[in-house]
C-alpha cells in the first residue's frame, strides 16, 4: 500500500508539473545544439547533467517537442523505480517490519524526492543509482565471482557513472572499501581479478568524471552562485540542522536527536555488516571532504540528494530490534519520522500543488511570456533575457511577436552594463529573468544598474514562480 500511495503521489505531481524554468532550459539548450555524441563532453551554461539522462531527453526531444510533461516523464520513471529498489534494499537490510515500514513511507513522502520527480534535471536519477549500486553491492559482496562477472561489474560501473556523476563517489568509494576488505582477509584471489577486470573501468570513469564535470564545477559564475548561497563546507551547526532536515525530511525535530539515531543506526550497522559500515562511513567523510576542497558542495538542496538512502537506511536500522518488549521505542521512532517528515505538509502541498511554488518547484515563465502578448509592448520596446533563460524565452515566444531587434540576449557574464549602457534612452525595456540567477552578485551590479539609469513602470513582487517581471522606463 505505501509503495503504491508513494506512485499515485508522484503520478499527481509530475501530470501537475509546470512549464520549465531556467534550469531546466539550460539544459535544453545543450539538447538542441548539441548532436547525441556531443552529450558526453563538458556542457555549457555550468551544467553537469550526465550523458545517460541527456540521451534519453534528446530522445524524447525528437518525438514530443518541448511538451514539459512528456519530458518529465524521464525523471517520473526514475523516482517510481527510486521507491522500488528502496523497498527491496530495506527488505534485505532490516528485519523490523515497523522500520521497514516507516522508513519505506519515509522516502515515498520525502518533500524533496516528490519535487525531483517534476524536474527534468538529474537528481531522481542520482537517488536511484544510489540505490542500485548499494544493492548490487549485497548481491555480489559474499559471492565468488567468475572473471566474466568482475569484468560485467566493471561495465555496470560504467553504466552507472554515465547515468550518474554522483555514483562515481559510491562507486569509487566501495571499491576502496572491497579493497581493504580483501586484504585483511588476504583474500589476494579476488584482489587479483577485482583489480585485473574491475578497477581498470572504474578508474577511467572517475578520470572521465573530472574532465567533464569539474571544469563546470569549477567555473567562476557556478562557483560565485554555490558561495553566495554558502552552499560548500557546511561552517555552523546550524547548515549542518539544515543539511540533516533536507537529508531526513522537511521537519522541524531536533537535529541532536536525529544524530543519535543515525549513530545508533551506524553502530548496528557497523556489528551487523562492516564492510557496508565502511561503504557508509567513506561516503559521509568524502562528502565533507569534497565540499571543504570546494569540488562538489554539501549543501540542503537538490546537490546533494543522492545521500538520502544512506541516511535513511542509518535510520531505519537505529530501530531494528527483533525483540517485541522494544516495541515502544518504535513507537518513538514513527513519532520522530512524522514529526521529521511532516506528511501533513507533504499532503497540503499535494492538494494545493498548482499554488504552492514554495515547496514544488514552479515556474510562470509561461504566463509571463503570454502576459508580455497582453501588454502592449511597442516596437521601440526592448526585451531583456538573462543567459539562462534564452530556450526558455524561444519555447514560449510561440507566436514570434517580438523582432530579433528588440530582444536583447545575454550572452555571458560581465557583459550586462556594457550592453545596456547602449541602449537609447527613453525607452521601455522588459526583462525576462529567473529566480535563481538572481541570486548572484552578477545580479546585484545589475540591480544597481537598474537603480541609477531606470524608472520602474511596473513589477511584480512574487519570488517563488521562477521570474520575476519588471518593466522599466530608461532615463
Amino acid at each position: 500500500m505505501t509503495i503504491l500511495a508513494g506512485i499515485a503521489i508522484r503520478t499527481v505531481v509530475w501530470l501537475h508539473s509546470t512549464c520549465f524554468w531556467a534550469d531546466e532550459g539550460c539544459v535544453l539548450s545543450n539538447l538542441y545544439s548539441r548532436n547525441y555524441a556531443e552529450l558526453f563532453i563538458p556542457l555549457s551554461l555550468y551544467q553537469c547533467t550526465p550523458p545517460m539522462f541527456l540521451i534519453f531527453g534528446k530522445f524524447f526531444l525528437s518525438i514530443f517537442g518541448t511538451d514539459h510533461v512528456a519530458l518529465k516523464f524521464i525523471p517520473y520513471i526514475y523516482s517510481i523505480a527510486t521507491l522500488i529498489g528502496f523497498t527491496i534494499l530495506i527488505n534485505k537490510l532490516v528485519k523490523n517490519s515497523a522500520s521497514k515500514f516507516f522508513t519505506i513511507a519515509f522516502l515515498a513522502f520525502h518533500v524533496e524526492i516528490l519535487d525531483f520527480t517534476q524536474c527534468f534535471k538529474q537528481y531522481s536519477s542520482d537517488v536511484f543509482f544510489s540505490i542500485l549500486i548499494l544493492l548490487v553491492i549485497l548481491f555480489i559482496k559474499d559471492k565468488k565471482l567468475t572473471d566474466k562477472q568482475w569484468l560485467s561489474l566493471g561495465i555496470f560501473a560504467i553504466f552507472c557513472f554515465v547515468s550518474s556523476y554522483t555514483s562515481v563517489f559510491i562507486i569509487g568509494l566501495s571499491s576502496i572499501a572491497a579493497v581493504g576488505l580483501f586484504l585483511i582477509k588476504k583474500d589476494y584471489e579476488k584482489l587479483k581479478s577485482f583489480t585485473y577486470y574491475a578497477i581498470p573501468a572504474i578508474t577511467g570513469f572517475v578520470v572521465f568524471f573530472f574532465m567533464n564535470c569539474l571544469p563546470n564545477i569549477k567555473n567562476e559564475g557556478l562557483q560565485l552562485y554555490w558561495h553566495t548561497q554558502e552552499m560548500f563546507f557546511p561552517a555552523t551547526l546550524e547548515q549542518l540542522q539544515k543539511i540533516l532536515a533536507f537529508l531526513i525530511g522537511q521537519g522541524t525535530i531536533n537535529a541532536a536527536i536525529i544524530s543519535i539515531l543515525l549513530l545508533i543506526g551506524a553502530y548496528k550497522l557497523y556489528k551487523s555488516d562492516k564492510y557496508l559500515f565502511s561503504v557508509f562511513s567513506l561516503i559521509t567523510v568524502n562528502a565533507f571532504v569534497l565540499a571543504f576542497l570546494n569540488i562538489y558542495p554539501l549543501t540542503p538542496s537538490r546537490v546533494s540528494v543522492y545521500l538520502v538512502p544512506f541516511f535513511l537506511i542509518l535510520i531505519a536500522k537505529s530501530a531494528d530490534f527483533e525483540c517485541k518488549k522494544i516495541f515502544l521505542f518504535n513507537i518513538v521512532v514513527f513519532l520522530i519520522f512524522i514529526n521529521t517528515i511532516s506528511i501533513k505538509d507533504s499532503f497540503y502541498a499535494i492538494a494545493n500543488i498548482a499554488d504552492n511554488p514554495k515547496i514544488f518547484k514552479r515556474s510562470n515563465a509561461k504566463a509571463y511570456v503570454e502576459s508580455l502578448y497582453k501588454t502592449e509592448v511597442s516596437k521601440d520596446d526592448y526585451i531583456y533575457v538573462d543567459m539562462t533563460s534564452q530556450v526558455i524565452f524561444e519555447i514560449y515566444d510561440k507566436e514570434k511577436r517580438f523582432s530579433k531587434e528588440q530582444i536583447i540576449y545575454e550572452v555571458q557574464f560581465g557583459t550586462i552594463e556594457e550592453t545596456l549602457n547602449t541602449l537609447p534612452k527613453g525607452r521601455n525595456i522588459f526583462f525576462f529573468i529567473s529566480n535563481d540567477y538572481a541570486f548572484n552578485n552578477n545580479y546585484y551590479r545589475f540591480s544597481n544598474w537598474i537603480t541609477e539609469h531606470c524608472k520602474i513602470v511596473h513589477e511584480t513582487d512574487d519570488d517563488k514562480e521562477g521570474y520575476f517581471i519588471k518593466c522599466l522606463k530608461i532615463r
